[in-house]
């Protein structure tokens, strides 16, 4: 780990508050209102396009667009593309399960599962390691 990015990381996670989890609620609709398309473009042998296209706009929200910019390239301890692939499998591997689970879970949900894991790890998640 490199100096200051634990402080940086915790600023940005900081100033994002519990409530940001609400970004992702608009996101999370779209694909419910529209499950019987995105259930075989999300599964793991759907169309690689669409899921290539997924990561490259993941990539510039990440990190390129402002205010939504959430890493700097030159602090990350671990490859952008790498780091990108990660959390957008991540994220899709939560929304596929719920899709295919038929689980009651509604979008506000999903999205604050997906914000917990992403923001505190899966770790803590997981309860393996404390908050």
């Amino acid at each position: 780990m490199r100096d200051g990015i634990v402080s940086d990381q915790t600023a940005v996670i900081d100033e994002r508050g519990e409530s940001s989890y609400q970004l992702l609620v608009p996101f999370i609709r779209f694909i419910e209102d529209n499950k019987i398309l995105m259930k075989p473009l999300l599964r793991p042998n759907g169309d690689p396009q669409f899921q290539a296209r997924l990561r490259s706009y993941m990539h510039a929200a990440l990190f390129h667009r402002s205010p939504t910019v959430l890493f700097d390239e030159t602090k990350a301890l671990v490859p952008a593309d790498y780091l990108v692939s990660y959390i957008s499998s991540a994220h899709m591997g939560v929304i596929y399960e719920w899709l295919y689970s038929d689980r009651p879970d509604t979008a506000e949900d999903i999205a604050r599962i997906i914000y917990t894991i992403t923001f505190e790890g899966p770790l803590v998640a997981g309860g393996l390691r404390a908050h």
